[in-house]
């Protein structure tokens, strides 16, 4: 990833308040550890420039990196809009990892 990406993502992480800082309260993580920043990458679908720009980095980092992959996968539920969309970027398929199997529908 470029500096000049770089720059633009952590912009556009700030813009969409997808980033905390609490140093005097630290956040605690579902692993148990406790950060003073915190980054909640589901607002970014609430602020469609700054997701553009963030999905568009991660897009030209595969790219330049020329990483192939045969699928996206994201992680449910947090990363399903983000995963999907890179996916769309890329016009290549898209999955997604459930934390149990479901127990309805189409299987």
């Amino acid at each position: 990833m470029t500096t000049t990406d770089k720059k633009q993502v952590a912009r556009a992480l700030l813009s969409a308040q997808a980033v905390g800082f609490s140093p005097q309260s630290p956040v605690r993580f579902a692993s148990g550890i406790l950060s003073p920043v915190y980054v909640d990458n589901r607002v970014l679908s609430f602020h469609p420039q700054q997701w553009h720009i963030v999905i568009q980095s991660f897009q030209n980092l595969i790219q330049a990196q020329n990483i192939i992959a045969d699928v996206i996968a994201g992680v449910a539920v947090g990363g399903v809009p983000h995963s999907a969309a890179l996916a769309f970027t890329l016009n290549i398929p898209h999955v997604f990892i459930r934390k149990e199997a479901k127990g309805y529908g189409k299987q």
